[in-house]
């Protein structure tokens, strides 16, 4: 049915925004622990 379609493309945005936001989490934590790596703090 029309609604069940629209719902698949409701949880594949869901899906995509939830990856973007793990992607830029751990790229963020990365860039942290290269900032701790050079200033030698923490």
């Amino acid at each position: 049915s029309h609604a069940q379609i629209r719902s698949e493309k409701d949880t594949t945005a869901k899906l995509e925004r939830d990856r973007q936001e793990k992607a830029e989490k751990s790229r963020r934590e990365k860039q942290q622990q290269k900032l701790k790596d050079t200033t030698g703090i923490g």
